[in-house]
């Protein structure tokens, strides 16, 4: 890897597409050297990162096509993970980009983002139907969200990450959606999940305000509002994560497992009832909330290790008294 040096950029070659109608901010990204003169985009904080452009942007930010560097044009191919850390309400997507990986705009996505557009002529991906998305053409996947998005009817996959971090009150599954990649979503006031009765793949049964994956009965993502049915099994990966506004949580009897990062960051969240149908209960599960304390009735659950965070009393213990000297799960045998 070539040694990592500042690389100052002209604002006005870098954005000179954009409405620059705030002032703009100061941000640092990375890049790294591909074949043939093209260029990646990724975090500052990217170990691949052969360099780092600091810039200046606005919030209606145009990607460019190329970027000058040492002499050299480089063309901007590929965009990173969390590549952008800045606020921003638009993105456009030029028609150099052919891939760009889960999570590109997650620091973006964070904030206030409502606007995406894709050039017209870009080869891979489209903004289809101004659904306010970027779509993989080949694949018809939903790879970037915000907090405008619509699912064009179109759509046949949501990729990891898609809807990270975005403020959507409604959120609509529609019949074509075939495959959801599991912590597909982190999204902000939630309220409402429908998904389409002609789905084949996915439903809402019972009204419940969740998307369950039918052939599994695995809660995928839930919110505020949901109700879990009888006949869900499972809590997905990430399922109820970042609900601010959670403050008690019902699990009912028909639940088994729980999965990574279900109630992850539910900062609110201080009371939990674990029913003695939970059989597993994954790593980071409960992290980044206000538990202070909870109870298992079945000591053959398995409880990762990294299930609750250290404060956590646990049966009545501190979290680290159930510890294993090796392994992965918390020992509730123990005397």
């Amino acid at each position: 890897m070539a040694k990592k040096k500042l690389i100052k950029t002209d604002a006005g070659n870098i954005f000179q597409n954009s409405q620059q109608k705030n002032i703009s901010t100061s941000t640092s990204v990375g890049f790294q050297f591909l074949n043939g003169k093209n260029l990646k985009l990724c975090s500052e904080y990217d170990k691949t990162a052969d360099g780092i452009l600091t810039v200046n942007f606005f919030d209606d930010f145009v990607i460019p096509e190329y970027i000058f560097i040492n002499g050299d044009n480089y063309k901007v191919t590929e965009i990173g993970s969390c590549s952008f850390p800045k606020t921003m309400q638009s993105i456009f997507i030029p028609a150099s980009i052919c891939k760009i990986e889960n999570y590109a705009f997650w620091f973006a996505l964070h904030s206030s983002l409502k606007e995406i557009h894709v050039a017209k002529d870009n080869k891979f991906y489209d903004s289809r139907e101004n659904c306010n998305a970027v779509i993989e053409t080949a694949t018809n996947t939903l790879v970037v969200a915000c907090d405008n998005t619509i699912i064009p009817d179109s759509a046949e996959r949501i990729s990891e990450g898609a809807f990270c971090a975005v403020a959507i009150k409604s959120l609509y599954i529609g019949s074509n959606i075939m495959h959801i990649d599991y912590n597909f979503a982190e999204i902000f006031g939630l309220e409402s999940i429908i998904v389409s009765e002609q789905n084949k793949f996915y439903d809402s049964r019972e009204n419940c305000n969740a998307i369950i994956e039918t052939a599994s009965n695995t809660l995928l993502k839930g919110c505020k509002t949901t109700k879990i049915p009888t006949s869900v099994k499972r809590l997905g990966i990430s399922s109820f994560a970042t609900i601010k506004e959670m403050e008690s949580f019902c699990i009912p009897d028909n639940i088994e497992l729980i999965e990574e990062y279900a109630f992850c960051n539910c900062t609110s969240l201080k009371e939990i009832n674990i029913p003695p149908s939970i059989k597993s209960i994954g790593q980071f599960a409960f992290f980044n909330t206000t538990l202070i304390s909870v109870s298992f009735k079945n000591r053959n659950i398995k409880v990762h290790k990294d299930a609750f965070e250290s404060k956590v009393f646990i049966n009545g213990k501190p979290r680290d008294y159930w510890l294993r000297p090796t392994g992965k799960y918390l020992n509730f045998l123990k005397k």
